[in-house]
């Protein structure tokens, strides 16, 4: 779904400004909101009922180095999300389904603050059903409702979404998981959900929209300085049951 923008050039020949269509008071770079729509798209295709996580990476200062904050970081991002990609596989207790499952994520870096480092603003689409029980896993429920189911997979290390990510950004930077953790922040709207088909869907498609068009504002970015400003992916994170054909009882009902 997109809805159409007025644009005009900015100083870089590759992009342009437009008018935020989901918040006329602000402005967006152009390919960069088609490219978040773009995502969506693929991910609401996948899922029906979709759940979106926002979150904010930061750089502590151990990593960056005070007199060094434009270190290059060409493959951190890539480093991140593969190890998120494992830490999902490995920690959730994923229903049954017919279709592949896929990691749909997209991030954009900027610059800024007293000390002008360099953050990342991510979004990351998964299935509701898995994934929408806000930051928390299907196995916190578990932990109430089937406690000897919780016993016998007992040496599975179950972890919520968003000890995932405080986890992968940790091995991403090389640093322990508790100065990880300090560095990732979801926002108290951190989880939204779209459901395609529903009486809120166009509610809450807007809400989102306007929700993840903050990651498109000119403000912050620098173009074409110390690498890759967005990226996209969507790595698999549960391959799909095939459900094997019921043996037929009735074929040799004569041989007696």
């Amino acid at each position: 779904m997109k809805i159409n923008k007025l644009g005009s050039k900015m100083s870089n020949p590759h992009f342009s400004i437009s008018l935020n269509p989901y918040n006329k008071h602000f402005t967006v770079i152009t390919n960069y909101l088609s490219t978040i729509e773009s995502v969506y798209d693929k991910a609401q295709a996948e899922y029906p009922r979709l759940a979106v996580f926002r979150f904010d990476l930061r750089l502590p200062d151990s990593v960056l180095g005070l007199d060094n904050p434009n270190m290059p970081r060409a493959d951190l991002m890539k480093r991140f999300f593969a190890s998120l990609q494992s830490k999902l596989k490995a920690s959730f207790n994923f229903r049954k389904h017919i279709r592949d499952q896929h990691l749909h994520y997209v991030w954009v870096k900027e610059s800024g603050g007293q000390k002008n480092k360099d953050h990342y603003h991510v979004a990351v689409f998964l299935n509701k059903d898995d994934f929408g029980i806000s930051l928390k896993s299907r196995y916190s429920d578990m932990v109430k409702t089937q406690p000897r189911m919780v016993r016998r997979r007992a040496g599975k290390d179950y972890k919520s979404f968003k000890e995932c990510v405080q986890e992968a950004w940790a091995s991403a930077l090389n640093i322990d998981n508790h100065q990880g953790a300090q560095q990732v922040f979801f926002s108290t709207t951190a989880c939204r959900w779209v459901t395609k088909g529903s009486l809120a869907f166009k509610d809450e498609y807007i809400s989102l929209m306007a929700h993840l068009s903050y990651m498109a504002k000119p403000q912050s970015k620098q173009i074409g300085v110390n690498g890759r400003c967005i990226g996209t992916g969507a790595p698999l994170i549960y391959r799909a049951v095939k459900r094997q054909p019921k043996p037929c009882l009735c074929a040799n009902k004569y041989d007696l």
